[in-house]
């Protein structure tokens, strides 16, 4: 019995305990998720960071005061910081936090005189017993006027998860859209996201985005888009050190002013990268558009200077952005563009090509091909099928005409209502539409 009663009471001892602990626990969850952000950003060659000035922790709730310094992009921003209040309660088997903003007088600002007094954003954070952090961002529908027109913000609300290592992203969110009377529509957004980080520029995982509608009516433009659809998925093969990356997109319709497509479909894939060479590639283009940035942001919206600048940045990346490139230039590199479908008044575009690299090039070794055609059999392999209404043939006939001398017809030829081509590369001879092209002459 006194065993017992022992047991009770530390059981009972530990369980009031629970919220401390979990506040120890949460601490330690936010600070290294601190670090690894700005770790992350340094090797992005970001110069914005998060930083905690305040972490008052109680027994059973902490406040933390943070910011987001931009760096060089407070001059896109217009504003240099953003600061956020979290008020965190210790619970039992974890802890939940919610997020203010009122610390940032811009933003105050904004509720008082625009949205009177009312602030519709709503940020929560809810920390576990093993590290995992879930934040849910949500916004209640609200009206603001922007130069005399009124914007109708509907609600929306998007989920982040990730654990405390900040190395596995969950995402999915909703959102109803605005509008601005019959100028604007932007309705039905929706998207859902799956990403795990092997190292700062690669990633393993699934993106997937929707828009049902999109519209802007100008007095003299018009543009409109219903049911659009974007997935994304990278792949990295760790073993092989090879990076794949594929994008499809596909829209129901699409009509400007004076031009009306119902529908289009396409798939873009980038197979077998160096994995190496793209992550060096990244970290060059991300140090370039830093440099620029942190250059033009002194400037004070100088425009005239800081389009000099961005002129003699170009000109000096020059060599090494070639430099970077080449090291994508493997053997196995593939580009596909696929079920490409889009459909016209004048009838139906289909599309499918495939190019891959048959050995390792630098660009100075694709010279030769200028004056010896043939060359390109033993570099790349080529495959391309495609059809195209008759009636562009029209408007261009060297569609259908030869336009070097080895061929036997055009790229196109004509079948009905349609025309259509086929190309391969193979045993050593490009063939279009069944004839072989004399590359030697």
């Amino acid at each position: 019995m006194k065993k017992l009663i022992a047991v009770v009471v530390v059981v009972v001892i530990l369980g009031g305990a629970a919220p401390f602990v979990n506040g120890l626990l949460m601490e330690k969850t936010v600070r290294q998720a601190f670090d690894n952000a700005n770790t992350m950003y340094a090797e992005t060659n970001t110069d914005y960071s998060l930083e905690i000035i305040r972490y008052d922790r109680n027994f059973r709730s902490s406040e933390i005061e943070w910011k987001i310094n931009f760096g060089s992009l407070q001059s896109l921003y217009g504003i240099e910081e953003m600061v956020f209040v979290d008020h965190a309660k210790h619970g039992y088997i974890g802890v939940v936090s919610t997020t203010s903003f009122e610390k940032n007088p811009w933003f105050q600002n904004i509720i008082d005189n625009k949205l009177q007094g009312t602030n519709p954003f709503n940020v929560s954070t809810a920390y576990s017993l093993l590290g995992d952090i879930v934040t849910t961002m949500s916004f209640d529908a609200f009206s603001v006027v922007i130069e005399d027109e009124t914007l109708n913000v509907e609600s929306g609300s998007f989920i982040i998860s990730t654990d405390n290592e900040m190395k596995k992203f969950t995402t999915s969110g909703s959102w109803q859209g605005m509008y601005a009377e019959e100028k604007l529509k932007l309705s039905g957004i929706a998207m859902d996201a799956d990403m795990e980080m092997i190292s700062t520029f690669l990633w393993n995982g699934n993106f997937h985005f929707t828009i049902d509608t999109f519209m802007i009516d100008e007095k003299q433009s018009q543009f409109e888009c219903t049911n659009l659809t974007a997935d994304y998925s990278s792949k990295v093969d760790q073993v092989k050190s090879l990076l794949s990356t594929e994008s499809s997109f596909s829209l129901e319709s699409l009509s400007t002013t004076d031009k009306e497509i119902s529908g289009v479909t396409a798939k873009f894939a980038l197979r077998n990268m160096d994995a190496q060479g793209y992550e060096e590639f990244m970290d060059f283009y991300t140090q370039t558009v830093s440099d620029v940035l942190v250059k033009t942001a002194a400037l004070d919206d100088d425009s005239q200077a800081s389009e000099q600048i961005l002129r003699e940045q170009l000109g000096n990346i020059g060599m090494q952005a070639i430099a970077a490139f080449e090291k994508l230039l493997q053997a196995g590199l593939e580009l596909e563009i696929a079920d490409v479908n889009v459909k016209l008044p004048e009838g139906d575009i289909n599309a499918d090509f495939t190019l891959r690299l048959l050995r390792d090039m630098t660009l100075m070794q694709f010279a030769p091909v200028v004056g010896q055609p043939a060359l390109i059999l033993d570099i790349l392999y080529l495959k391309s099928d495609i059809d195209l209404p008759a009636s562009f043939a029209d408007q261009a006939p060297n569609l259908v005409a030869p336009v070097y001398p080895g061929m036997q017809g055009g790229f196109f030829v004509k079948d009905g209502d349609a025309l259509r081509h086929q190309a391969e590369t193979k045993d050593g001879k490009l063939i279009v539409n069944g004839n072989e092209v004399n590359l030697a002459r």
